[in-house]
């Protein structure tokens, strides 16, 4: 009895001192209307001090569709400290949701109508899990 005790235990401490893999953060932010012609940013920073990977940005409809950006700024990897966005179109509604391996933030930006040389922030709304 007392060998299957230690060999449980054994087995037990084993499995613990094995490496986890890491999966993805996923996050998503509130679904944001938009009017007047005010356009979305979706953004992802990497918050960590290692590159992020699996890295995907994307904004979906009401329904549940994957709307097209018209700026997209992400690759699959992201530096440590670095940001990506993806910009919409005018009149989007839409939520921000976002993929990657790596300690990530992101979050939803709507801008007032857009000139060459400004834009005019009207809110930014975090990612959550």
């Amino acid at each position: 009895m007392l060998k299957l005790v230690r060999s449980i235990s054994l087995t037990t401490a084993l499995l613990f001192a094995l490496p986890t893999w890491a999966h993805a953060v996923k996050l998503a932010t509130a679904f944001v209307f938009t009017n007047d012609d005010n356009f979305i940013v979706c953004t992802l920073t990497n918050a960590g001090t290692k590159e992020a990977t699996k890295v995907t940005v994307e904004a979906r409809s009401g329904a549940g569709a994957v709307v097209v950006p018209v700026v997209d700024s992400c690759g699959t990897e992201l530096a440590a400290g670095a940001s990506c966005f993806h910009t919409y179109d005018d009149n989007v509604d839409a939520a921000c949701m976002f993929s990657a391996k790596g300690k990530v933030r992101g979050s939803i930006q709507v801008y007032a109508p857009y000139s060459p040389n400004n834009t005019n922030p009207v809110m930014a709304l975090p990612a959550t899990k």
